[in-house]
């Protein structure tokens, strides 16, 4: 409806076409009985409604809609009395940003709109509501995922839960100090005797010296030996049990630290400490063969080789272990 100066006339839609949408049933009700009451109304009057009456009109049978201002001025005051800063053309706008948010179409929300374009137009006009509406659907999404997993310190850590082989070493030296086997500003372990005594690489054995450094348990500098630093207080008053030191051999059931004796056609070339099972074949041939390397280089032929295994530091021989 449009108003031509005293006039009142209807006119069509801006794209020119005619169209209808659905209603839900409790508005088609009450539009049912505004029209039964009118009906009733009219008839009193001996006059009759006919199906082409407005729907909303001010005179008896309906031939004339209501002004446009009138109806703009009446929402204007009931928003007024309700406390609400609205016009009767923000109705539009709710209309849409509602079923944008409960998850229609923008498609089927241009269609009731009257937009053209497929529901673009849509899209370009309520586009902030279409990012609230994402965000949410965003935030529920997120409600359904399993929680972030807590940061945690991997040097702190390593202290109580070692896992690395170079961890669990460094944590074994750190409990020495802890206990006082490793008295301040005595020598700390070279990566040397790092080496030989656990039988790592020289990388691993670096490791070990830069993690005690990192947890201010000892103190190297070039050209000098490393020596063993007092242990901050809170070490010293809240020790934590700690992992003895694996060596890489280790990773079978029933492991433990072995005292092991290195022999070359009948005479001892090495002696060294790991931890492994000591039934394991596996496991014991990996540990002889990679000593009798670090002993004749890679071209060696294990063979040559044997290896006595006693639990750490008793004197009784377990098994003396031969490649063959």
């Amino acid at each position: 409806m449009t108003k031509n100066g005293a006039e009142t006339a209807e006119k069509g839609t801006k794209t020119h076409q005619h169209r209808r949408i659905a209603l839900d049933p409790d508005t088609i009700a009450v539009l049912t009985e505004h029209r039964q009451r009118w009906k009733t109304r009219v008839a009193s009057l001996g006059l009759s409604l006919s199906d082409e009456a407005f729907v909303f009109s001010l005179t008896p049978d309906g031939s004339k809609s209501v002004k446009p201002d009138t109806v703009t001025q009446r929402y204007g005051r009931l928003a007024a009395r309700l406390g609400i800063a609205t016009t009767i053309h923000k109705l539009r706008h709710f209309s849409a940003t509602e079923l944008i948010a409960a998850g229609v179409d923008p498609r089927t929300v241009g269609g009731r709109l009257g937009h053209a374009g497929g529901g673009s137009t849509t899209l370009r006009v309520y586009s902030a509501w279409v990012a609230e509406s994402d965000q949410r659907a965003a935030n529920m999404l997120a409600t359904r995922m399993p929680s972030r997993p807590v940061a945690v310190d991997r040097i702190e850590r390593a202290k109580t839960q070692p896992e690395a082989p170079y961890e669990k070493i460094a944590a074994g030296i750190r409990k020495q100090i802890l206990d006082g086997a490793l008295a301040p500003r005595s020598p700390a372990p070279t990566q040397k005797e790092i080496r030989e005594t656990h039988d790592v690489s020289a990388g691993t054995a670096n490791r070990v010296v830069e993690l005690l450094k990192e947890w201010k348990l000892v103190e190297a500098s070039r050209g000098r030996r490393a020596v063993v630093l007092r242990p901050p207080a809170e070490e010293v008053q809240k020790p934590e049990p700690v992992t003895e030191p694996t060596s890489p051999a280790s990773d079978g059931e029933g492991a433990e630290l072995l005292d092991l004796r290195l022999f070359c056609l009948g005479e001892n070339v090495r002696t060294f400490t790991a931890e492994a099972a000591p039934g394991d074949p596996a496991q014991l041939r990996r540990l002889l063969t990679n000593a009798a390397r670090r002993h004749g280089g890679k071209d060696v032929d294990p063979a040559d080789y044997e290896l006595e295994v006693r639990r750490a530091g008793a004197a009784e021989l377990i098994t003396t272990f031969a490649a063959l």
